[in-house]
């Protein structure tokens, strides 16, 4: 597959990487894609680690089958994205548009879809700044639904958190959309959950009350290529020590349960959901195969050989120190939905990507 990529500050070997897995999901995704020609669509956090993929997605598909889909791009820096991401910065249907989402200082236009994928998932500012973390969720949450209103926009998808559901009972193997449970109250911790929980609130509110178009995922824990190597997500911070031929620390005692979906299996479902989901719905987006966080750790240093791990015990003080596991059966089968790539090759290939 002909790359059309020279990304500053990657590899050619990342560069081989990032083909094989637009190749997939341009495999898994092409019928929808052709049937969406010449739509025009705004996406909120486009340059984090998901809408990197999604405009790498975008991008790949209007270059190789002249799709012409126009897409505006939210971003608070676009001269520093481009600097790096010069690919785009020619594409003649890509636009970016400087602005916070918490003040949508943007033209008005009518948009067929509005993706939401801004968010502030900074564990340090959840701790440091939490006010500040829900402001940025809420308020640019309302921004969003009162643009799409004024601008009659065609169908929205909201990305919210598995988090909204708090703490996972112990005796639950996974979480379905059907159990209402919350986070905890009484932890500002949560604020980011909390947030979420009253965004979702606030889109079925513009559901109801304005008759927006507004379909909601609800992401749990994610792998792939771009994703962060030093902030808080741990499988990040553990590949960044098995890189550096470094022991992975890890600060509690091992036994939280998570599970990864790859990034190509999350797009792929993305759009599969934005072309059929219903209003008003929520669907859990991840993987249903749990690994504890020793597990992951011992995984991550024998595909690097590194110098392995070492169980600290300090005491956890993250919001969920439990497992954290979707039920998926509900949009699995609405939309034919499947997870191709084990935990096993998806570090593989985010290694492979980083080296």
């Amino acid at each position: 597959m002909k790359s059309y990529y020279t990304l500053n500050d990657y590899s050619t070997q990342a560069i081989e990487v990032l083909n094989e897995d637009l190749r997939l999901i341009i495999k898994d995704t092409l019928p929808i894609f052709k049937r969406n020609k010449n739509k025009k669509i705004l996406i909120t956090g486009g340059t984090g680690f998901i809408g990197k993929w999604i405009l790498f997605t975008i991008y790949e598909f209007n270059i190789r089958y002249n799709l012409n889909i126009r897409l505006d791009i939210l971003s608070r820096n676009p001269k520093k994205f481009l600097s790096e991401f010069s690919n785009f910065k020619n594409h003649k249907k890509f636009r970016f548009l400087k602005s916070e989402v918490t003040s949508l200082n943007i033209p008005n236009k009518k948009y067929d879809y509005i993706l939401h994928a801004a968010t502030e998932s900074s564990e340090s500012l959840n701790r440091r700044n939490p006010l500040k973390m829900f402001e940025t969720i809420i308020n640019g949450t309302k921004n969003v639904l009162e643009y799409s209103k004024r601008n009659k926009a065609g169908k929205i998808l909201y990305f919210s958190s598995g988090a909204v559901y708090g703490n996972q009972p112990k005796n639950m193997m996974k979480i379905p959309e059907s159990w209402y449970g919350s986070p905890s109250l009484d932890n500002h911790n949560n604020t980011y959950a909390e947030a979420k929980r009253a965004a979702e609130i606030m889109c079925q509110i513009y559901i109801t009350q304005y008759k927006l178009n507004i379909s909601i995922i609800r992401i749990f824990t994610l792998i792939g290529p771009f994703l962060p190597l030093n902030t808080h997500f741990a499988i990040g911070n553990f590949i960044n020590s098995a890189l550096r031929n470094k022991k992975i620390l890890i600060n509690g005692n091992g036994k939280p349960e998570r599970s990864y979906l790859y990034i190509t299996d999350l797009i792929s479902w993305i759009f599969k959901i934005l072309d059929k989901g219903e209003s008003g719905i929520a669907y859990n987006v991840g993987s249903e195969i749990p690994f504890s966080i020793k597990h992951i750790a011992s995984l991550v240093t024998k595909i690097q050989k590194s110098p392995g791990y070492k169980i600290l015990n300090r005491l956890d003080k993250g919001w969920n120190t439990g497992k954290y596991i979707p039920d998926t059966s509900f949009a699995r089968k609405k939309f034919n939905l499947k997870q191709k790539i084990s935990l096993k090759e998806a570090i593989i290939r985010t290694v492979k990507f980083n080296v």
